[in-house]
């Protein structure tokens, strides 16, 4: 079994865009570069972007909620749970507008740290880590 240093939480869809996915492939093939293994957790993606993720060397774990199905936190929170504890990871890196404090609480541990990406500034955060890559704020 693959050691993981990072997971990453992420979605991608054409209803809410792939950037968000793609920000996270970069960051994790520049973590490939210094021997990190990453992998990625979502929802489920197109054939195209789930080919994308893994033809870059990432595994991927597919959440059983539907994409178009409704945001339900605690339901994702303790899925994602069950995944990344499995893993032993060191770093869960989360990059989704539908995810604030209440799910990272849950996702919080002594044995992992967590970073949020988040570019809206407009919900709370509770994690150890958090990028926004817009200035001036």
């Amino acid at each position: 079994m693959t050691v993981f240093s990072y997971a990453f939480r992420v979605d991608a869809s054409t209803e809410i865009g792939h950037g968000h996915l793609m920000r996270c492939l970069t960051i994790a093939d520049m973590l490939s570069k210094k021997s990190l293994n990453s992998c990625f957790v979502s929802r489920e993606l197109s054939e195209s972007l789930h080919s994308k993720v893994t033809s870059m060397g990432h595994e991927l774990f597919i959440l059983p909620t539907p994409i178009n199905e409704s945001f339900d936190w605690e339901k994702d929170s303790a899925l994602t749970k069950e995944i990344v504890d499995s893993l032993n990871i060191k770093w869960l890196i989360v990059d989704h507008y539908s995810i604030d404090y209440l799910w990272e609480q849950k996702l919080k541990s002594k044995n992992k740290k967590l970073m949020v990406i988040d570019d809206l500034a407009n919900r709370a955060h509770d994690c150890d880590v958090l990028l926004d890559q817009n200035l001036g704020r």
